[in-house]
Formats: C-alpha cells, structure tokens, sequence
C-alpha cells in the first residue's frame, strides 16, 4: 500500500551474507520505488545495500558462516553481532524489521527483540530449508516471526503444512537479472573469448571457509576436462570478500584459469557460460535460471557432512532437482568431488545428448520458477508495507 504521510517509514534490514546483501538492496529499491512518503533504511548489510543507503551496523563478513563447525569456531563474535544488532533494534524501533536468510544469525536476532517488543512486526525474507531438516522449526518461527516471504514455488504449501507463520510466495529475486545474449557476447568480447571456446564457470561459493574447501577441487577438475575436450576457457568468479585468498592461489593456475570479480562480471559469466562448477547454495539456482548447464559439488567439514547425513530429509542439494522433483543436475559430495569424476561429468554436458538432457529439464525449471510479469522484490515491497499498513491499523 502506498503511504502519504510526509513522517519517514523507518525500516530495518538485516543480511548475513552476499546472496542476501542483493537480495537487500533490491528490495530497498523497490520500496522506495513504491512509496511516496520518505523512507529510511538502517541494518547489517554489505555493498550492494550500502549502495541503496544503508549504513551497516557492523560487516557482513562478521556473520556469513555456513554450517555447525563454522558457526562454532566463530561462536563469540557471533553472539556478540546478535546481541548488538537485536539491542540497536530494540532501541530504534523501527516501523519493521526484516530479516534477509542467514536463520542461524537473524533468527537469533528476532527471537531477542520479540522478548522485549512484541509490537515490531516481524518479517522473514527467505525462508530456512525447513522441507530439508528440522521441519518443526517452522512451527516454532511463529512465536517470533509475523510472516515470511519465500522464493521457491514449492514452500508457501510447506509451511501451511507445518503450521508456520504466514507466508507469501513472492518469486526469486534472481529472476530480475536473468543475463542476456547481450551480456554473453559483451562478456566474450572485453575478455577476448571466441565464439567457438567453451566457457565454464568454476564457482566455488561466496564464504571464506567453503572458498578454501572447494576452490583447489573445482581448479583441478576444470584443468582436467581441458586436457579432455581442450577448447576450454575456465573462469573462476571470486566474492570481494574472498579476493585476497584467490589471488593468492593464482600463481598456482599457471595461467589457465581467468579469475574475475563483481557484479558485471557475474551477469556477463552467467550469459557467457556454456557450462559451469558451483557449490551447494543459490547460485545453483542462478545458474539454472540462466539456463546453464552444471555439476553440483560440496565439500564439507567432517562434523557438517557427519549431520547433513543423519538429518538431511531430501533426496538433493541442488535447488533445481529440488524445485523440479527430479536429477536434473549430477551432485558430487565429500570424497567424490574429485577431478575425474567431475571433468567427466562436465564433459557430459558440454556435449550431446548431455546437454539436450539437461537443456530440457532447465526450461521446464524456469517455467515452473516464472512469476509472469510480476517482479519479485515489487512483490516483496508490497508485502512488507501492507504488514506494516495492518500492525499501524492494529496498533
């Protein structure tokens, strides 16, 4: 709903890491796009929601962690950004908070500001895997959680099934920079690529810690497959986060691989990219909307495979065998990550009838994902000013 009123609408945003920092600045955007009154904006984010406005309470490196090893090596500096951003809350208070994924941090955060103030709506963008493990935590969300807003087709009727909080399915907001042939052929052409080299994209993920455990193994797969097929330019997209750990391992590529950062370079690559190597997490999804072709790989630590396999409820890791109910995209987990195995499983999808095969299932994903003309973080920006609308009227 479009408000009037000339008093600022003061929202508080808080990211834990990169995918939700985006997620973040769309929605800001579309927020501010949709109201006529001033808006303000306060939280934890990184770049891109600095960009929108935000001045972050502390950086967002502090809490993207992946993982129970991860969360407990950091476990002192964890409680202490939960603290402080739940008590900046609570002083603020703000007309909503809304909390941008990472459930292991804002989750924690919403819980301590619910116990002090139960007049702050609020609200939960992204929703935890709970169709995958611990499905009785959406049960409880709703003691601390007005209404979630989900990105996947299939949860608005997972969580009525669970009895959570309210839910909207509002779309992925990786549907609103889904590259062009443009962005390929620019891509091609600023890194001097032709038209007849194949393109993979090695994506390691976006935290520290899963960098260091996937980067060598993606690196040594995708040299393998060019002593395969040799038509071959392998291009390793990096998080500025992580900058400093893969350019200290570039010596090691001897050359052979492209290592590249930012945004543009990202839509470019995605556009680009004629296959690629991503760990477990939402680029899998970006990648399928993209329509590219992949291999899905995941490394864990020890303890974090040793629960996965005791509690995980799913037959995937990938959001796109996932969302279609089927093996679209070939997983290689712990032990198989390696080169061998994953070259070949590149091989297959550079070439026919892989790449047919998995072509198909990525048009039937991106149909069963489609949202219409409607775009996702406009759809999310309604939400929250219609819940904020409601808690002004029942307040």
């Amino acid at each position: 709903m479009t408000r009037t009123t000339d008093k600022p609408l003061r929202i508080m945003l808080v990211a834990g890491e990169v995918s939700g920092d985006r997620f973040g600045a769309q929605l800001m955007s579309s927020l501010r796009c949709a109201l006529t009154r001033p808006i303000s904006f306060m939280g934890v984010g990184g770049a891109a929601m600095s960009a929108q406005g935000l001045n972050s309470l502390h950086s967002i490196n502090d809490t993207a962690v992946v993982g129970i090893w991860d969360v407990v090596k950091r476990l002192p500096l964890l409680l202490r950004r939960i603290r402080e951003t739940a008590e900046f809350a609570l002083h603020e208070s703000p007309d909503a908070l809304v909390l941008i994924d990472s459930p292991d941090f804002t989750h924690r955060v919403a819980k301590r500001v619910r116990a002090h103030n139960k007049m702050i709506p609020i609200i939960a963008y992204v929703a935890p895997s709970v169709w995958a493990w611990r499905r009785h935590r959406a049960t409880r969300m709703r003691a601390y959680i007005d209404h979630i807003m989900v990105l996947l087709p299939f949860e608005e009727e997972v969580f009525r099934r669970a009895k959570g909080p309210a839910c909207t399915y509002v779309g992925h907001p990786a549907l609103e920079e889904v590259p062009t042939l443009q962005d390929g052929e620019a891509f091609r052409k600023r890194h001097d690529i032709n038209t007849d080299e194949h393109v993979v994209a090695l994506l390691p993920g976006s935290r520290r810690g899963e960098v260091e455990r996937h980067v060598d193994r993606f690196v040594e797969a995708g040299l393998r497959l060019r002593e395969l097929t040799g038509d071959v330019r392998l291009v390793l997209l990096g998080r500025e986060e992580v900058r400093p750990l893969l350019e200290s391992k570039q010596s090691n590529w001897c050359g052979k691989v492209l290592l590249l950062f930012g945004e543009e370079e990202r839509i470019g690559l995605f556009g680009a990219a004629n296959a690629a190597l991503v760990a477990v997490g939402t680029a899998v999804l970006e990648l399928g909307l993209a329509r590219v072709p992949m291999v899905v790989g995941l490394r864990e630590h020890a303890f974090n495979a040793y629960l996965g396999a005791r509690l995980l409820r799913t037959p995937s890791l990938s959001l796109v065998n996932l969302v279609l109910d089927a093996p679209a995209t070939e997983e290689y987990l712990q032990e198989e990550l390696e080169k061998e195995k994953v070259a070949a499983a590149l091989q297959r999808i550079l070439t026919p009838p892989g790449r047919e095969r998995i072509l198909g299932h990525l048009d039937e994903f991106c149909a069963m994902m489609s949202i219409g003309s409607s775009v996702p973080s406009e759809r999310a920006a309604r939400t929250v000013l219609e819940i904020v609308g409601d808690a002004n009227r029942s307040g």
